[in-house]
């Protein structure tokens, strides 16, 4: 809804212009709702074919919901289609070149990565700014055991600003988990002063990552300052305590190899309106494509301190 004013703007021949705007969208947070709320788009899209095989976005949100249900093989289709249709860069360009995208996206969830790769190279080559394509490559080639050649491309993405689209985009998400993958790197490679200078940046912008400081905590501890790693490690279970309580720092994944099996980042959730603490965790899967529609993954308040367990 929040995009396609956008172009109702434009129809009206008013001038667009780009700001910086965070939408908290929370309905797409709880898995079964997002599910119910993709069947519904489904059903609604269904109604009227002939709309949707004119009208880009439309036949987009096709693709977007079959992925949310899990169908990803019809999801590459519908997507397929929409790029296929006639005149669809010119209805809406944006669209267009973020489709090679969501059609690797598909193949690499179908374990089909090799296919998946040339699709994000596709959008890399039609919208360079973007962060969503370089990054579903990277984590491709991690899935495939080839950190050798993620590594540059997490580099980059750390590097790059923040990217303007009427298209989602998950800027702080990738940024969260470009860091952690570089400075997994650095660890595995004992180079641990270059690891704590990029884990220095990651807590600094996202301290609600779990894994920010339990990796701070390893690299401190193996250049000799174990009551540093102590406070790290402290700071890592007061942000999460339940799944912690009972486990021993050195017992968390802390290797690339482990990252390529697709260990979830643990993120200190929104508090809701209601003050109610729920779990959102983001996993190996996160972000989808395109969904939730939020412009920037809104940044979670710093925990109140409380007395370590």
């Amino acid at each position: 809804m929040h995009e396609q004013l956008f172009h109702s703007v434009a129809k009206l021949g008013l001038h667009c212009f780009y700001t910086e705007t965070t939408i908290h969208h929370t309905g797409y947070e709880d898995a079964e709702l997002k599910k119910k709320k993709a069947l519904r788009n489904l059903l609604l899209l269904e109604e009227d074919p002939e709309r949707v095989s004119r009208e880009p976005s439309l036949a987009m949100a096709m693709g977007d919901s079959y992925y949310i249900l899990g169908d990803y093989q019809k999801g590459i289709e519908a997507y397929r289609r929409t790029m296929e249709m006639p005149n669809c860069r010119e209805i809406n360009r944006d669209i267009y070149n973020e489709l090679p995208s969501c059609i690797g996206r598909g193949y690499q969830k179908l374990g089909r990565r090799e296919e998946a790769l040339p699709w994000f190279d596709k959008t890399i080559a039609l919208t360079p700014e973007k962060h969503e394509a370089y990054y579903y490559k990277a984590e491709c080639l991690m899935e495939l055991n080839r950190p050798a050649e993620a590594e540059p491309i997490y580099a980059k993405l750390a590097e790059m600003p923040v990217s303007y689209s009427t298209t989602s985009n998950q800027y702080d998400v990738v940024q969260i988990y470009s860091h952690y993958h570089l400075a997994l790197f650095l660890h595995d490679r004992s180079d641990y002063a270059g690891a704590l200078k990029r884990l220095d940046i990651l807590n600094a912008k996202y301290p609600q990552v779990v894994e920010g400081w339990q990796l701070l905590g390893k690299c401190q501890l193996s250049m000799g300052d174990g009551e540093a790693a102590i406070q790290s490690w402290t700071k890592a279970i007061n942000l999460n305590p339940p799944p912690f309580r009972n486990c021993m720092p050195s017992a968390w994944p802390c290797s690339s190899a482990s990252a390529a099996r697709g260990n979830s980042m643990r993120i200190w959730p929104r508090r809701a309106a209601s003050s109610r603490r729920s779990a959102s965790p983001l996993g190996r899967n996160c972000p989808p494509p395109r969904c939730p529609r939020t412009r920037r993954y809104p940044q979670a308040p710093r925990p109140r301190a409380s007395v370590p367990p």
